[in-house]
């Protein structure tokens, strides 16, 4: 009997119930090693141990929805998967475990085209070139038009998922350090116990292992966050250079059926503004047709979304340098400025 998984809200719950009677059987079992009068707290560990079996069993993956497999083909073609990641648990969202059926199965066998995940809904060019547009028609609407740049308008579209990159991206810069902070502590406690209790230097040790997870899995989710910033950025650009060819064929076309001469004068101007504007094209004109002029976009498309998907180390390394020469100052003193 497969029973379905939790709701995202309800792991949460689980969590903070789980953390709650932790720290409760933690408490009473000090006291009890403290005193031999008192009981062995048996509530408080069984309490604890079942809020760990509810948190626990909410990683399992959904099995079924609405009375379907959770395998059975979503897509518009009926041959792909729909993506797990809509219907994954926190842990595998944090861990991106929901691939893990795909990669063992590359592990078994060699991956077909029908065993990739389809495209989440909000992933698609179509979606993303209409929400894209619409935000820009409100934009006009509510300002009368549109005129920033396109760097703007990008920066614009995605500032919610940037400012979670940088979320993300600060949690990085904060725990990447925490090894080199409690380290410090553990040294210090082994030249000196009496500055620590013997509890606090197994927490520095366990904070050791905790910090360098919790710094990989800021850094992943910044990285996964511009690698689908990046793939927008490139249905984005193809449709609008798509959308701008249109439109040019169009008004040539237009033109023809008005007046023969014109409309062959202003395509052998254009061609001849194209030709000039391209980088050692040839002097043919075949290079500056509207179907070149798209692929030679779709390849600048492509190297501005690998560009994006990597904007946050812009913010991120000069922190990171920042952080690291005051540890050292509070360590070496000035003597640290001159490294």
């Amino acid at each position: 009997i497969s029973v379905p998984s939790p709701s995202p809200h309800l792991r949460l719950v689980f969590f903070a119930g789980l953390f709650i009677d932790s720290v409760k059987a933690r408490t009473a079992l000090l006291a009890y090693s403290r005193s031999k009068h008192r009981p062995l707290p048996v509530i408080e560990l069984a309490m604890a141990i079942i809020a760990l079996l509810l948190f626990l069993s909410s990683f399992t993956q959904q099995r079924r929805r609405h009375g379907m497999p959770a395998y059975t083909p979503a897509s518009a073609s009926g041959t792909n998967p729909p993506a797990p990641e809509r219907t994954a648990s926190i842990a595998q969202l944090l861990f991106f475990s929901w691939m893990d059926p795909m990669i063992w199965l590359g592990y078994k066998r060699s991956l077909e085209p029908n065993d990739l995940y389809d495209l989440m809904p909000e992933d698609n060019s179509a979606h993303v070139c209409a929400h894209w547009r619409r935000e820009s028609r409100v934009y006009a609407r509510r300002h009368g038009r549109d005129s920033r740049s396109l760097t703007r308008r990008l920066f614009w579209f995605f500032r919610y998922r940037l400012a979670l990159q940088c979320v993300w991206t600060l949690g990085y810069i904060v725990f990447i350090f925490s090894g080199p902070f409690l380290l410090k502590r553990i040294l210090a406690y082994m030249e000196d116990p009496s500055i620590y209790t013997r509890e606090q230097a197994f927490w520095f040790v366990a904070g050791l292992l905790a910090g360098g997870t919790i710094a990989t899995v800021c850094q992943s989710q910044a990285l996964w966050i511009g690698r689908k910033i990046g793939i927008h950025i490139k249905s984005i650009i193809i449709g609008e250079v798509y959308a701008k060819s249109l439109r040019r064929r169009d008004a040539a076309t237009g033109g023809t059926s008005d007046g023969g001469t014109n409309a062959k004068d202003a395509m052998d101007s254009s061609a001849s503004t194209s030709s000039t504007s391209s980088d050692g094209v040839g002097e043919d004109g075949d290079m500056s047709s509207l179907g070149t002029i798209t692929n030679l976009m779709a390849v600048d498309a492509y190297k501005i979304s690998e560009v994006s998907a990597y904007m946050h180390f812009l913010y991120q390394l000069p922190a990171e340098m920042v952080v690291a020469v005051l540890m050292l100052y509070q360590l070496l003193g000035i003597a640290s400025l001159a490294g």
